[in-house]
This record gives structure tokens, C-alpha cells and sequence, in this order.
């Protein structure tokens, strides 16, 4: 059963702690990190299998800290809007990105030339990246398909 709260939200009767994060226009990382500081209330347990969800109350206490930008307690938080252009990452030669994906790659143990690192981007997402600034995820993907 899904309840509406307003057009863009719709609040189910349960969600998984992603879900969650992608409701709020958050990513995972920075999602678990606002839970660690205590600015949502962390997620209820299934006693069977020990996973993390949202009931339709804890969805509610969470939309509406990110609405009005106050914690719980009532403590002032901000978060960064998401950026306003759609466009996709532009990955021409002068675009510093790539630079930054081969760098994080190399940390990571795997060797990887301009050209190479292009040609796995195109493989893996064809229509171009998706416009985010959690790089994790790209490269996630590009580690598991470059090694």
C-alpha cells in the first residue's frame, strides 16, 4: 500500500534503507553518514534477517527533516541542493574528470590509460554518465570492469 504526502513523494508502507537515501535526494554514503550524526532516526530491524527499513512514521520524520532543514532535536541542518543543469558530465580532453577517475582507479590497483578509461566509460554507460556528484558508484563500475 503506498500513501501520498505530496506529488514528488511517495511514502510506502515500508522501504529499504536506499530507497530511503534516494528519497531524500541523498547519496548512501552521505545518507548513513547524516544517520551516524544523528540527524535521521535510524532505520527498525526485521528480527528474522537483520535488515534495515523504513516503516511509513520513520519516512515521514525523515522527508520532513530534509524539508524543513531541522534535525529532531531541533538543530539547524543544510544540505546541498542537487546541481540545476541536466546535462551529463562532459568527458572531452580538457574535462578534468577523467584525470580524477584514472588517479582514484590507480589508488585502487588498476593501471588504466585515457583511452582505455574512455572506452570502459562508453561500454558501461552508453547514453553518457549520470549527472551526480558521488563519483563511488562510477567507479565501482569501472573498477569491476576494468580488472
Amino acid at each position: 500500500m503506498t500513501r501520498n504526502v505530496d506529488s514528488d513523494n511517495e511514502i510506502e508502507e515500508i522501504c529499504s534503507v536506499s530507497a530511503m537515501a534516494r528519497k531524500l535526494r541523498l547519496s548512501r554514503a552521505r545518507f548513513y553518514q547524516l544517520l551516524q550524526e544523528g540527524v535521521f532516526p535510524p532505520p527498525a530491524y526485521d528480527i528474522c534477517t537483520k535488515r534495515p527499513f523504513y516503516p511509513y512514521n520513520l519516512q515521514q520524520q525523515c522527508l520532513k527533516i530534509r524539508r524543513r532543514g531541522l534535525t529532531a532535536k531541533g538543530q539547524p541542518v543544510f544540505f546541498y541542493a542537487p546541481r540545476k543543469n541536466g546535462s551529463k558530465v562532459s568527458w572531452s580532453k580538457d574535462n578534468q574528470l577523467n584525470q580524477v577517475l584514472a588517479d582514484a582507479l590507480k589508488k585502487m590497483g588498476v593501471k588504466v590509460t585515457q583511452r582505455q578509461l574512455k572506452q570502459s566509460i562508453k561500454a558501461i554507460y552508453p547514453e553518457g554518465l549520470p549527472n551526480t556528484e558521488d563519483l563511488g558508484p562510477v567507479l565501482s563500475r569501472l573498477f569491476q570492469h576494468l580488472r
